[in-house]
């Protein structure tokens, strides 16, 4: 039997202890009580003791080893494959069970036979995967959000019972004709205490009415019950309903009753042949529809594109991946997603009662005219959802159907939806009708054919008080799209829209093809055709380049000649880490028209700020005859029980951190993913880190560390696990008093006190403080983690009846080097 240890992080060469002692036999004193029986160096040498199992990007669980007198080393085969399992497909695993069949302990060498390079690293006392062939690891989700990160249970936080935040942004504006205008503050939050969340929305400005004023736009009460999918509102509303009844706004009361408003990442079967393949270490940027989802340090290996929230319609998907010889490619994915995510016999629906108001102007004109709105929609099968829907006010009523099938006989989605209004104008009817059909799931072969109709009469009415067009309006569109290869793709299409009150059709035909030069640049050009109208020529060819020039930066040119029309511009993307600066200069030209614009964005730790200059003319040369310009500059500060922080607006939800009040000055960073000196939010002399951007009703991590590395201090796991509901707020302390750890040695009359072992408690009677294993190694050092400023305690020796005590001084920092303890020598 081998003495077993629990290894945890302390000083270089130094094992520190948690849990119960366990001796070999062969060095505690024999059964008689006689002198102690002198242990053989390879007794003494061989350890069993359990390491954390990591990668470069990734830490695992927990795996036993061996470690031999002459530093070389085993694996348990039992716990290191748990740990490795489940980030190997089926060959991976079958080759390692091949490698560890009959086998308990087994070495690095014969797992290099699997596939899989280890080492083990004395110095931080764990288990390192070098590396694993990349075509033996299994297909991972990019996008897909889980309750372990990296095979380790995270800890799970509650939002706090109270939180609120307010955005503030101010605008100022200056135009050469106006000169400068006043300020203008655009105020948006919500406070939520318990489960009911309130939300406010209005402005400080002369925009709108001429005078300096505050101005409502709207306030609302929510409560959600997640477990059923409803959501319960009251206060200014507008509530979805089928796409042929245009949402009013209603002073009133609603129920909703969605899946989408609890599961707003969508998982997406569809996509499920969407993959990407990386033979080496890569960063890979991810956006979706233009906008910046994730960015993420990935192994080589598989990933599929599933687990990506993406929208309903047309969805754009870019990978930018820059791998480890600095080397970049763009991958681009665009498909077109129709949400029939309905499981087979569920339901959702909304209503809402109140008030009317008029949509146009930025604060609630409410009138006396009572409405009501609501729809029901239903999956009877994975293959038809049926959904009505009405509208009622004393002017109009409105009722309307629709349909979602996906035929077994014919490929392809079909929508189908139809209103009939019922006014003082008469009887009025809309239509609107789709077909999607997807083919293929490689960059080779995907094609995509999508059809739409819609038909509104001259009388057909809803009750969002909008102006009536009084007119017929037909409206036609087609279009089909074909990757020939991963370099070249084409869509052709074409739309036709009759409109009776202006007497005459509308038409266009186009047709594109986009070609991949290389990883950086794309090429495209394309020809159109269509109505001579508004001066425009009925012919004309259009083309555009991308070139990437690295990292976020890109330049792009784009010509149309039949509205003679060309724009150029460079561009760079700001992030969200702090300091990240973006900017877009550009250039443009319509008919007799130049405009030259520049936007530059900043992102700071307590604030975000954005500038955008205009200047146009008549031509190149007369480009800055009249300027315009707008800065905007964004704050929030927010409050999560007792507990403030000034920051980056809040999208939705938020959390709050700082360290705890023993660690004084000492800062936090955090961020989704920390990504080596790039982080979200820090904390400082104005507050709390506050970070922002976390979205309701999803599984995320929030990342965290301590602010300076030269003076830092145990922050724990560095990451918690958050499901934040609805416009909610987490209060996160870092760290705790037990900050400290201390180094020292110990020694007798005799020298040294070799392999000596004991147990720490308070000794000034601390409640909080829970006993800590003590033991030295051959030299008589030890060391102890866990330790509080100012408190005093008393290690007790069983083995042989000795005990001393030692403080911890006030400043000593987090770590603290102790003097030599003298004990008695051993009688």
């Amino acid at each position: 039997m081998k003495t077993r240890y629990r290894l945890l992080a302390g000083a270089p060469g130094l094992l520190l202890a948690q849990g119960a002692w366990a001796q070999d036999p062969a060095i505690r004193n024999d059964p008689a009580g006689e002198s102690a029986a002198e242990p053989s160096e390879q007794t003494r040498r061989t350890l069993s003791f359990s390491v954390p199992l990591v990668s470069e990007t990734r830490a695992f669980g927990e795996v036993f080893i061996e470690v031999e007198a002459d530093n070389s080393y085993l694996i348990d085969t039992a716990s290191f494959r748990r740990e490795i399992a489940p980030i190997l497909n089926e060959e991976g695993l079958a080759g390692l069970d091949q490698v560890l069949e009959g086998q308990a302990l087994t070495s690095a060498e014969s797992l290099q036979t699997a596939g899989i390079d280890i080492t083990f690293d004395q110095r931080r006392l764990q288990l390192v995967i070098l590396g694993i062939r990349p075509e033996l690891l299994a297909v991972q989700q990019i996008g897909a959000r889980s309750d372990r990160r990296s095979g380790i249970q995270l800890n799970r936080i509650e939002p706090a019972r109270f939180s609120s935040y307010l955005n503030v942004t101010g605008n100022f504006d200056y135009d050469t004709a106006l000169g400068a205008e006043l300020p203008s503050f655009f105020l948006d939050g919500a406070t939520r205490i318990g489960g009911v969340v309130v939300e406010y929305d209005g402005a400080i400005t002369d925009q709108f009415t001429g005078d300096v004023q505050f101005l409502r736009r709207a306030t609302r009460a929510v409560y959600d019950d997640p477990d059923s999918y409803r959501r319960y509102s009251a206060g200014d509303l507008v509530v979805e309903s089928l796409s042929v009844l245009r949402n009013p706004q209603i002073g009133g009361v609603a129920i909703e009753k969605r899946r989408r408003i609890f599961d707003p990442f969508l998982s997406v079967t569809q996509l499920g042949g969407r993959q990407i393949f990386l033979d080496n270490r890569s960063t890979v940027e991810v956006r979706v529809n233009g906008e910046r989802f994730d960015t993420l340090q990935l192994d080589a290996g598989t990933y599929d594109l599933a687990n990506l929230p993406i929208q309903q319609g047309s969805n754009d998907v870019q990978l930018l991946i820059r791998d480890s010889f600095g080397q970049e490619r763009i991958v681009d994915y665009s498909f077109f997603f129709e949400n029939l995510a309905l499981p087979a016999g569920e339901e959702e629906y909304s209503l809402a009662v109140g008030v009317l108001s008029r949509p146009l102007g930025f604060q609630q004109d409410y009138t006396d005219e009572v409405a009501a709105s609501g729809f029901y929609r239903k999956a009877l099968s994975e293959n038809l959802v049926l959904g009505a829907a009405f509208q009622a006010s004393e002017d109009v009523q409105t009722v309307a159907g629709s349909v979602s099938i996906v035929p077994q006989i014919i490929p392809g989605v079909f929508d189908f939806e139809t209103g009939v209004s019922h006014s003082d104008s008469g009887m009025g009817l809309a239509v609107r009708a789709g077909f999607q059909l997807q083919t293929g799931n490689a960059l080779s072969n995907a094609s995509q054919l999508a059809v739409n109709v819609e038909y509104e009469s001259s009388k057909y009415r809803t009750i969002d008080l909008v102006q009536p067009i009084n007119f017929d309006l037909l409206s036609v569109g087609a279009s089909y799209s074909r990757s020939f290869s991963e370099s070249i793709f084409a869509v052709v299409g074409g739309s036709f829209v009759r409109n009776s009150g202006r007497g005459e059709d509308n038409y266009n035909a186009f047709f594109d093809v986009n070609y991949r030069l290389n990883n950086r640049m794309r090429l495209s050009a394309g020809a159109e055709y269509g109505s001579a109208i508004g001066g425009r020529e009925q012919f004309g060819v259009r083309i555009g380049l991308t070139w990437a020039l690295g990292g976020r930066t890109r330049v792009n040119a784009d010509y149309r000649s039949r509205i003679d029309n060309y724009r150029a511009n460079i561009s760079r993307g700001a992030d969200n880490s702090i300091g990240s600066f973006g900017y877009d200069a550009g250039i443009s030209q319509f008919g007799d028209q130049t405009q030259a614009d520049v936007q530059v964005q900043y992102v700071s730790n307590r604030f975000a700020a954005r500038a955008d200059v205009t200047s146009s003319g008549n031509s190149i040369g007369d480009v800055f005859a009249q300027q315009r310009a707008r800065v905007q500059i964004s704050s929030a500060i927010a409050f999560a029980d007792d507990t403030f922080a000034i920051g980056r607006p809040v999208t939705n939800s938020f959390a709050v951190a700082s360290s705890h009040p023993a660690l004084k000055s000492q800062g936090i960073v955090t961020a989704r993913t920390l990504e080596g000196s790039e982080y979200y939010a820090r904390s400082g002399a104005l507050g709390a880190a506050l970070q922002g951007d976390l979205s309701a009703y999803s599984e995320q991590n929030i990342q965290f560390d301590a602010a300076d590395p030269e003076d830092g201090f145990d922050v724990g796991d560095g990451v918690v696990l958050v499901e934040p509901p609805y416009r909610s707020g987490y209060k996160l302390v870092i760290g705790n008093e037990y900050f400290v750890s201390v180094i020292g040695r110990l020694e007798d009359p005799d020298g040294p006190v070799t392999l000596e072992s004991g147990t720490v408690t308070s000794a000034d009677g601390d409640e909080g403080f829970k006993p800590l294993v003590f033991f030295t190694n051959r030299q008589g050092r030890y060391a102890l983690f866990g330790l509080a400023v100012g408190k005093r305690y008393r290690v007790e020796l069983p083995q042989s009846g000795r005990q001393f005590e030692f403080s911890v001084p006030e400043d000593g920092g987090a770590l603290v080097r102790l003097e030599p303890v003298q004990v008695p020598a051993v009688e």
